[in-house]
């Protein structure tokens, strides 16, 4: 694509017409009412607030499964005490002390076999729901990477200085040009 790019803008202003003449870009189209710029700007909070949620979901998960794979890798061994010493770390990980205590309750209560079985079943339990909450997670990730574009295409469409605005980056993007990265006094 042949063109010519402004001075502040690494988007051409001018592309190649017929016979290699200049064709100047057009602006874009009318820009959007502000009443859709927020329901754009809402569903992305929606969808921030659905993703934060899973992937809080995901870390707890994540947990659990640590915890029975610990116990899970000392077999017959593991002891009413291991497995009260794991429910103890949950807790205070911030896991629900009542829904902790529901899953001790059917714990046999003498180690060995049937504990390492307990253990085992629990594990494969929560092996199931990781992969259900996995696929809610990559639907999670999705839709908020959705959001995302569309709040982006609309800030696009938005003339300078209309709707909100959109946030600053935390830091210098070296990509882009500036005085420090192009040698410009």
């Amino acid at each position: 694509m042949s063109g010519t790019t402004t001075a502040n803008s690494l988007l051409p202003s001018a592309v190649g017409g017929p016979g290699g003449a200049q064709v100047p870009l057009q602006a874009p189209g009318p820009a959007l009412p502000d009443r859709h710029l927020q329901t754009l700007g809402s569903v992305r909070q929606q969808a921030q607030a659905h993703f934060d949620a899973v992937e809080k979901a995901v870390g707890r998960m994540d947990r659990v499964r640590e915890q029975l794979s610990l116990l899970g890798e000392k077999g017959d061994v593991v002891t009413p005490e291991d497995v009260v010493e794991s429910a103890g770390k949950l807790v205070g990980a911030g896991e629900d002390p009542l829904a902790i205590a529901g899953l001790l309750a059917d714990m046999p209560e003498a180690p060995g076999e049937q504990l390492a079985a307990w253990v085992g079943q629990h594990a494969a339990t929560t092996a199931v729901k990781e992969a259900q909450l996995e696929a809610v997670a990559t639907q999670a990730r999705h839709a908020l990477a959705v959001a995302s574009l569309h709040n982006i295409m609309a800030h696009s469409l938005t003339p300078a200085g209309q709707g909100p605005a959109m946030q600053p980056a935390a830091a210098p993007n070296s990509l882009l040009p500036s005085p420090s990265n192009t040698g410009a006094p």
